[in-house]
């Protein structure tokens, strides 16, 4: 006589007839096809559902914010309870926005908040009297924005902070930024102006006269060393900004390294389970 495994242990027999086996068969295929069915009928209802509306930005609110002013009424805005149900339709707004892959995403939305000449106010740790993103409110909004988009919701915080470093490390080379440093305005002729060059900075002085000089500079002779002073004080204040988004940026990459080290290593123990797995059934 045929029988069936059952009971709690699904181990122990149970006599049947060969119809009462063909019987129970059955009825195990008719529901998993239920269950299949089911979960069909879960996903078509939720592609039919209707769409969130997506609101346009609340009227208190005006993007890109255009100064620290309006960065720090923007926080306001946001650390109000009161306004809960208007940040769910700004996350919507701002996930809207879209991209072609997660850096993309991200580059767009905090361009779609901050300005470019604010956001050269701002960095990851608020150093060199900057605002610290890090720890503003508009970063949780951002980061509920990228994980809403499809294209970037399985993006960790460590990527998401990556690339938010370098957008705002970036800020001062858009718009021309990084062209304007390299190769300043040069209207300056005749035989009695000397040429300086550092840190691919043209700068122009006169000697021994008492015109003042267009251009760079508006001093005149005599206040050559205190011009001179104050390009120094820019480039060492601009090299320190340079080393600061360096280490963030380095920071960010080691914490990215070692989370991809260690899920190799576990992605390496699960394969070598595995085989260890098989072995042991190949030889049993």
């Amino acid at each position: 006589m045929p029988s069936l495994n059952m009971g709690r242990s699904g181990k122990d027999p149970i006599v049947c007839t060969p119809a009462d086996l063909h019987m129970l068969t059955l009825m195990e295929t008719m529901k998993q096809q239920m269950n299949q069915l089911s979960l069909n009928v879960s996903v078509i209802m939720a592609r039919m559902a209707p769409a969130e509306p997506v609101v346009d930005i609340p009227e208190e609110i005006s993007l890109p914010l255009a100064s620290l002013e309006e960065v720090d009424h923007f926080e306001g805005w946001l650390k109000n309870p009161g306004n809960t149900a208007k940040k769910q339709h700004l996350v919507g707004m701002l996930a809207s926005i879209g991209g072609r892959d997660t850096k993309n995403i991200i580059f767009n939305i905090l361009a779609h908040i901050f300005a470019d000449s604010v956001a050269k106010s701002i960095n990851w740790k608020g150093m060199n009297n900057k605002r610290k993103f890090s720890e503003m409110a508009t970063k949780a909004i951002m980061t509920r924005a990228v994980r809403k988009n499809r294209m970037s919701d399985k993006a960790t915080d460590t990527e998401i902070n990556h690339y938010a470093i370098r957008w705002f490390n970036l800020a001062c080379d858009r718009g021309g930024g990084r062209r304007a440093r390299s190769h300043p305005p040069n209207d300056h002729s005749g035989p009695d102006l000397f040429l300086i060059r550092k840190s691919n900075l043209f700068r122009h002085w006169a000697v021994g006269k008492d015109e003042p000089v267009p251009g760079p500079f508006s001093g005149s002779g005599p206040n050559v060393n205190e011009d001179l002073a104050q390009i120094h004080f820019a480039e060492s204040e601009s090299l320190a900004e340079e080393s600061e988004s360096l280490a963030e940026e380095s920071e960010s990459l080691a914490v990215r390294d070692l989370e991809e080290y260690a899920e190799l290593q576990r992605k390496e123990r699960e394969r070598k389970t595995i085989q260890a797995q098989r072995l042991l059934s190949t030889k049993q």
